[in-house]
This record gives structure tokens, C-alpha cells and sequence, in this order.
């Protein structure tokens, strides 16, 4: 027989086997799938996994799985773009495959599997230290206290008070505003026996409840936000009302305007 088709037959041979033996790329960039733990973020070509104790970012595959994730992060983020939330998920990392497109500039792919939990972001769970000025103050209000958590994020400072002690409010609530915490206090401007906070912000929002955030004692039983009012028929009245915290009272500020005074020019006088 001859001898160069010996040869041919062997180099077939050894082509198929080495065939065999070798594992497709996609079988190669999957590691086991698992817990993971991080902020996501999504918005206009962005949807992003930053993973705790991690400076490594990657691109959300967009499989079925990411539209109940995208669902949840709508609900929990913060009201401003491309705010993070606290995602834990089961899903399996890809650092091998081509990275295209949007994913072009992140250190792989993440694959979601399974979603465990989606918090909005506060202290506790911030991986990546986004929040900024966090305090956390209590105000005795003789038997009962206002216990008083800021922080802030961007542009927007997020307040939650738990009262302690009061024999029915237990829950926390919760406040949000664009601006800064100006200062906090409690006082009993009502003179019904019972110590209030108000909590005074530092916002160009003209909704007075976004500037003087008041929670009412009722006799240590429900706490309960107290709403001012604007004035109605006055006058020369536009809002940017302005609050300011005295021992014993509150001082409430405006500026008067004339009819052909633009809005930022006041000229008759507060």
C-alpha cells in the first residue's frame, strides 16, 4: 500500500483526535456559578455589577432574568440617574467571552441566575462607599426619644427617624430631599406637655415640607409629620420660605414681591 497514504491516514487521525480533546471557548469562560453580593446599576447604556470588596465591574448579560432585576432596581433606587442599589444574586461570571458594544470597557459578563435580595442603598450596605456626611443622633424628649439618621447621596439628603419609647409609633420613617440637613431639634412649640422635632433642610425646593420636616408627639403614644401651610391671598407672597430655630420658638421668613418683581428679585422688602 502506499506509503503517502499511511501518512495521510495518520495525519486524519491525530486532526480528529486533537478535535476531541479540545473544549469550546464557551465551556471555558463560565466560573461556577454562585452568591454574589454588590451594587447594581442601570440606566441609558449602562446595566452594571460592581461586587462588595471588589474594584471590578461587569456587564449584566441581558437575559430573561434582567428584566425582573431592572423591575426591582426601578423601585429601589434613588430618584436620581445611575443611582446604585444593593443587589444579592446568584449568577456566573464570563471573563473570557469578547466583550462588545456597551460592555467593551468592563472586566467581563455577569449572568443572573437568581435574585435574593434588592435593598435601597443606605450605610449598611454601601460597598462602594457612595454616601457621604452620615450622622446618627438621638434627642431625648424627656420619656420618650426621636433617634435621627442622615446621610447623603448626590445632590439628595435622606433622613430616618425611629421613635423610641412611645407606647404605640414603633416604625421608622422616612424622609427625602433635595438638599442638605440644616439642624435638628426637639421643643414643645405647642405647649401641650410634649416635646416634637423639627428637622430644618437647606433645599431651592419651594414645597415647605421638604424645608421644615415636623414629627408631633401625641401624648408618647403615635408620632405623626406635621405639615405647615402656605399662605393663601397674602400679598406679595411667592414662597422661598426660610425656617430658623430659636430656644423657644420658630422663626418663619419670606420674601414680599411686588406684581412686576421677577421671581429671584424681591423688592418689597420680607
Amino acid at each position: 500500500m502506499n506509503f503517502n497514504f499511511f501518512a495521510l491516514l495518520l495525519t486524519l487521525s491525530i486532526f480528529i483526535l486533537f478535535c476531541r480533546d479540545t473544549k469550546t471557548p464557551s465551556t471555558q469562560t463560565h466560573n461556577p456559578k454562585r452568591v454574589f453580593k454588590g451594587n447594581v446599576v442601570i440606566g441609558h447604556e449602562a446595566q452594571s455589577f460592581s461586587p462588595y470588596n471588589s474594584q471590578n465591574a461587569y456587564w449584566i448579560d441581558g437575559n430573561p432574568k434582567f428584566e425582573h432585576l431592572d423591575s426591582l432596581y426601578q423601585k429601589f433606587r434613588y430618584p436620581m440617574a445611575y443611582s446604585p442599589v444593593y443587589v444579592e444574586m446568584t449568577a456566573t461570571l464570563d471573563t473570557v467571552s469578547e466583550r462588545i458594544g456597551f460592555a467593551f470597557d468592563y472586566d467581563g459578563y455577569i449572568l443572573v441566575d437568581s435574585i435574593l435580595k434588592v435593598e435601597m442603598l443606605e450605610p449598611f450596605n454601601d460597598c462602594h462607599n457612595h454616601l457621604a456626611n452620615t450622622t446618627d443622633q438621638t434627642f431625648a424628649a424627656e420619656q420618650v426619644s426621636f433617634n435621627v439618621f442622615n446621610f447623603e447621596f448626590g445632590n439628595y439628603t435622606h433622613t430616618t427617624v425611629t421613635p423610641l419609647g412611645f407606647r404605640i409609633s414603633k416604625n421608622y420613617l422616612k424622609h427625602t430631599v433635595l438638599g442638605q440637613l440644616e439642624s435638628a431639634q426637639v421643643a414643645d412649640l405647642d405647649k401641650n406637655g410634649f416635646q416634637e422635632l423639627y428637622v430644618i433642610y437647606n433645599t431651592p425646593n419651594e414645597d415647605l415640607s421638604t424645608k421644615l420636616w415636623i414629627l408631633n408627639n401625641d401624648a408618647n403614644d403615635f408620632v405623626k409629620t406635621v405639615y405647615i401651610p402656605k399662605f393663601k391671598n397674602k400679598k406679595g407672597y411667592r414662597g422661598h420660605d426660610r425656617f430658623t430655630f430659636y430656644p423657644n420658638y420658630l422663626k418663619r421668613e419670606f420674601p414680599l414681591f411686588n406684581d412686576n418683581d421677577k421671581d429671584n428679585w424681591p423688592t418689597a422688602g420680607t
